[in-house]
Protein backbone atom coordinates (compact mmCIF):
# COMPACT_ATOMS: atom_id res chain seq x y z
CA UNK A 1 0.00 0.00 0.00
CA UNK A 2 1.44 3.64 -0.93
CA UNK A 3 1.21 6.36 2.04
CA UNK A 4 0.81 9.78 0.53
CA UNK A 5 1.90 12.96 2.58
CA UNK A 6 -0.06 15.84 2.25
CA UNK A 7 0.08 19.47 3.57
CA UNK A 8 -2.73 22.01 3.46
CA UNK A 9 -2.34 25.02 1.70
CA UNK A 10 -3.41 27.39 4.85
CA UNK A 11 -0.47 26.10 6.89
CA UNK A 12 2.10 26.50 4.29
CA UNK A 13 4.64 29.99 4.80
CA UNK A 14 4.55 32.40 2.35
CA UNK A 15 7.83 33.60 0.92
CA UNK A 16 8.22 37.12 -0.55
CA UNK A 17 10.46 37.38 -3.67
CA UNK A 18 13.20 39.55 -2.90
CA UNK A 19 14.38 41.44 -6.46
CA UNK A 20 17.95 42.25 -7.63
CA UNK A 21 16.38 43.85 -10.45
CA UNK A 22 12.22 43.62 -10.07
CA UNK A 23 10.78 41.68 -12.69
CA UNK A 24 13.70 40.08 -14.45
CA UNK A 25 16.32 38.61 -11.90
CA UNK A 26 15.57 37.58 -8.33
CA UNK A 27 17.56 37.02 -5.52
CA UNK A 28 17.88 33.12 -4.59
CA UNK A 29 17.14 32.27 -7.86
CA UNK A 30 19.04 31.17 -11.27
CA UNK A 31 18.00 33.79 -14.56
CA UNK A 32 19.39 32.88 -17.98
CA UNK A 33 20.96 35.61 -20.62
CA UNK A 34 21.07 34.53 -23.75
CA UNK A 35 21.61 36.25 -27.33
CA UNK A 36 23.92 36.27 -30.39
CA UNK A 37 27.72 36.55 -29.92
CA UNK A 38 28.95 40.14 -29.36
CA UNK A 39 25.15 41.81 -28.91
CA UNK A 40 26.55 43.59 -25.59
CA UNK A 41 25.75 40.13 -22.72
CA UNK A 42 28.60 40.54 -20.95
CA UNK A 43 28.20 44.67 -20.90
CA UNK A 44 24.55 44.01 -19.30
CA UNK A 45 26.31 42.11 -16.73
CA UNK A 46 28.88 44.77 -15.76
CA UNK A 47 26.75 47.22 -15.57
CA UNK A 48 24.12 44.69 -12.81
CA UNK A 49 27.80 44.13 -11.10
CA UNK A 50 28.12 48.03 -11.07
CA UNK A 51 24.20 48.18 -9.89
CA UNK A 52 24.90 46.25 -6.81
CA UNK A 53 28.39 47.14 -6.00
CA UNK A 54 28.26 51.11 -7.13
CA UNK A 55 26.08 53.84 -6.29
CA UNK A 56 24.29 54.22 -8.98
CA UNK A 57 21.20 51.91 -10.28
CA UNK A 58 21.02 50.67 -13.71
CA UNK A 59 18.77 52.40 -16.68
CA UNK A 60 15.23 51.68 -15.88
CA UNK A 61 15.69 49.76 -12.72
CA UNK A 62 13.08 51.08 -10.37
CA UNK A 63 14.90 50.86 -7.22
CA UNK A 64 18.37 50.39 -6.94
CA UNK A 65 19.54 46.46 -5.48
CA UNK A 66 20.62 46.20 -1.92
CA UNK A 67 24.76 47.23 -2.01
CA UNK A 68 26.44 43.75 -2.26
CA UNK A 69 29.20 41.77 -3.57
CA UNK A 70 29.62 39.99 -6.86
CA UNK A 71 31.43 36.90 -8.16
CA UNK A 72 32.31 37.14 -11.95
CA UNK A 73 33.27 34.06 -13.75
CA UNK A 74 34.71 34.53 -16.92
CA UNK A 75 37.41 32.99 -19.20
CA UNK A 76 38.40 36.50 -20.78
CA UNK A 77 42.35 36.24 -21.02
CA UNK A 78 42.60 40.04 -20.82
CA UNK A 79 41.30 40.76 -17.53
CA UNK A 80 43.29 43.92 -17.35
CA UNK A 81 42.90 45.39 -20.49
CA UNK A 82 39.53 44.79 -20.88
CA UNK A 83 37.42 43.58 -17.92
CA UNK A 84 38.49 45.93 -15.21
CA UNK A 85 38.24 49.23 -18.05
CA UNK A 86 34.71 48.56 -18.30
CA UNK A 87 33.61 47.72 -14.37
CA UNK A 88 35.18 51.25 -13.78
CA UNK A 89 33.13 53.05 -16.94
CA UNK A 90 30.22 51.65 -15.42
CA UNK A 91 30.67 52.80 -11.79
CA UNK A 92 31.17 49.83 -10.16
CA UNK A 93 33.26 49.30 -6.77
CA UNK A 94 36.07 47.37 -8.03
CA UNK A 95 37.01 46.26 -4.40
CA UNK A 96 33.67 44.16 -4.17
CA UNK A 97 34.12 42.19 -7.31
CA UNK A 98 35.54 38.95 -7.48
CA UNK A 99 36.78 37.49 -10.66
CA UNK A 100 37.41 33.30 -11.06
CA UNK A 101 39.61 32.83 -14.37
CA UNK A 102 40.44 29.69 -14.29
CA UNK A 103 39.67 26.30 -16.24
CA UNK A 104 37.47 24.42 -13.82
CA UNK A 105 34.45 23.06 -14.60
CA UNK A 106 31.55 23.55 -12.48
CA UNK A 107 30.84 19.74 -11.44
CA UNK A 108 28.01 18.06 -8.84
CA UNK A 109 30.54 17.06 -6.50
CA UNK A 110 32.07 20.98 -6.63
CA UNK A 111 31.51 23.20 -3.26
CA UNK A 112 33.54 25.59 -3.69
CA UNK A 113 31.58 28.31 -5.28
CA UNK A 114 29.37 28.10 -2.11
CA UNK A 115 31.91 28.50 0.16
CA UNK A 116 33.15 31.63 -1.86
CA UNK A 117 29.81 32.68 -1.71
CA UNK A 118 29.01 32.65 2.15
CA UNK A 119 32.40 33.38 2.98
CA UNK A 120 32.90 36.42 0.85
CA UNK A 121 29.17 37.78 1.18
CA UNK A 122 28.23 37.33 -2.68
CA UNK A 123 24.72 38.60 -3.60
CA UNK A 124 25.56 38.68 -7.49
CA UNK A 125 27.06 35.41 -9.00
CA UNK A 126 27.82 35.48 -13.13
CA UNK A 127 29.03 33.10 -14.84
CA UNK A 128 29.80 34.19 -18.57
CA UNK A 129 29.28 32.17 -20.38
CA UNK A 130 28.25 28.70 -19.00
CA UNK A 131 29.62 26.36 -21.31
CA UNK A 132 32.99 27.55 -21.00
CA UNK A 133 32.34 25.73 -17.55
CA UNK A 134 31.15 22.39 -18.00
CA UNK A 135 32.55 19.41 -18.49
CA UNK A 136 30.61 18.93 -21.99
CA UNK A 137 30.04 22.14 -23.37
CA UNK A 138 28.25 20.73 -26.77
CA UNK A 139 25.77 19.37 -24.47
CA UNK A 140 24.26 22.74 -23.43
CA UNK A 141 23.05 23.14 -26.99
CA UNK A 142 22.77 19.27 -28.19
CA UNK A 143 21.19 17.78 -25.08
CA UNK A 144 20.15 19.80 -22.65
CA UNK A 145 18.82 17.14 -20.38
CA UNK A 146 22.28 16.14 -19.99
CA UNK A 147 23.01 19.37 -18.58
CA UNK A 148 19.76 19.67 -16.16
CA UNK A 149 21.75 18.12 -12.90
CA UNK A 150 23.95 21.13 -12.74
CA UNK A 151 21.72 23.42 -13.76
CA UNK A 152 19.85 21.76 -10.62
CA UNK A 153 22.70 22.14 -8.60
CA UNK A 154 22.92 26.28 -9.34
CA UNK A 155 19.44 26.48 -8.34
CA UNK A 156 20.25 24.82 -5.08
CA UNK A 157 22.95 27.35 -4.37
CA UNK A 158 21.16 30.38 -5.17
CA UNK A 159 18.37 28.78 -2.91
CA UNK A 160 20.52 28.19 -0.23
CA UNK A 161 23.19 31.30 0.00
CA UNK A 162 20.31 34.11 -1.71
CA UNK A 163 22.28 34.62 -4.18
CA UNK A 164 21.43 35.68 -7.43
CA UNK A 165 23.33 33.26 -10.37
CA UNK A 166 23.26 34.91 -14.01
CA UNK A 167 24.21 32.46 -16.32
CA UNK A 168 25.13 33.61 -19.75
CA UNK A 169 25.00 31.75 -22.93
CA UNK A 170 25.49 32.54 -26.74
CA UNK A 171 21.93 31.61 -28.69
CA UNK A 172 20.43 32.91 -32.20
CA UNK A 173 18.23 34.78 -30.49
CA UNK A 174 14.70 35.38 -29.18
CA UNK A 175 12.82 32.22 -29.51
CA UNK A 176 15.65 30.23 -31.40
CA UNK A 177 15.75 26.69 -31.19
CA UNK A 178 17.97 26.75 -28.29
CA UNK A 179 16.32 29.30 -26.05
CA UNK A 180 13.10 27.12 -26.24
CA UNK A 181 15.13 24.21 -25.64
CA UNK A 182 16.35 25.63 -22.61
CA UNK A 183 12.89 26.98 -21.55
CA UNK A 184 11.19 23.33 -21.80
CA UNK A 185 14.64 21.72 -20.05
CA UNK A 186 15.18 24.07 -17.40
CA UNK A 187 11.75 26.29 -16.42
CA UNK A 188 11.54 24.08 -13.13
CA UNK A 189 14.65 25.22 -11.90
CA UNK A 190 15.35 28.72 -13.83
CA UNK A 191 13.22 31.48 -12.82
CA UNK A 192 13.77 34.23 -15.69
CA UNK A 193 14.71 34.04 -19.17
CA UNK A 194 16.07 37.30 -20.92
CA UNK A 195 17.39 37.55 -24.64
CA UNK A 196 19.74 40.85 -25.71
CA UNK A 197 18.92 40.58 -29.27
CA UNK A 198 20.23 43.83 -32.03
CA UNK A 199 16.94 45.74 -33.35
CA UNK A 200 18.04 44.92 -36.93
CA UNK A 201 20.79 44.18 -39.12
CA UNK A 202 21.11 47.91 -39.93
CA UNK A 203 21.48 49.55 -36.58
CA UNK A 204 24.10 47.93 -34.93
CA UNK A 205 24.44 49.98 -31.62
CA UNK A 206 20.81 49.15 -30.82
CA UNK A 207 19.67 46.55 -28.73
CA UNK A 208 16.38 44.98 -27.08
CA UNK A 209 16.27 43.28 -23.51
CA UNK A 210 13.43 40.62 -23.84
CA UNK A 211 12.00 38.86 -20.90
CA UNK A 212 10.60 35.36 -22.14
CA UNK A 213 10.21 33.79 -19.53
CA UNK A 214 9.04 34.32 -15.73
CA UNK A 215 8.55 31.49 -12.99
CA UNK A 216 7.55 34.21 -10.15
CA UNK A 217 5.60 37.44 -11.87
CA UNK A 218 4.50 38.94 -14.93
CA UNK A 219 6.88 39.24 -17.87
CA UNK A 220 9.12 42.86 -17.78
CA UNK A 221 8.11 45.12 -20.58
CA UNK A 222 11.13 45.06 -23.12
CA UNK A 223 13.62 47.50 -22.93
CA UNK A 224 15.64 49.32 -25.63
CA UNK A 225 19.56 50.10 -25.26
CA UNK A 226 22.33 51.32 -27.25
CA UNK A 227 26.00 50.25 -26.89
CA UNK A 228 28.64 52.54 -28.04
CA UNK A 229 32.26 52.93 -27.83
CA UNK A 230 33.11 54.99 -24.80
CA UNK A 231 29.40 55.20 -23.22
CA UNK A 232 28.84 51.51 -23.00
CA UNK A 233 25.21 50.40 -22.59
CA UNK A 234 22.79 52.43 -22.10
CA UNK A 235 19.05 52.73 -21.94
CA UNK A 236 17.21 54.39 -25.02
Amino acid sequence: MINRHFCVAEDLEEVMTRWLWDPYIPYGRVTFLHGEESVGKTMLAIRLMAAVTGKAKMDRMGDKPEKGRCLYLTKEERLSEVIKPKLKEAGANLKDILIINDNIPITLADDSLKEIIRKEGISLMVIDPLSSYLEKEEGLVNNPGAVYPIIRKLSDLAEETGCAILVIEKSDGTDCFQSKAWRTGFNSCVSSFLCLEWEDESAFEERWLFHEYSLLSVEGDPIAYELTPGKGLKCV
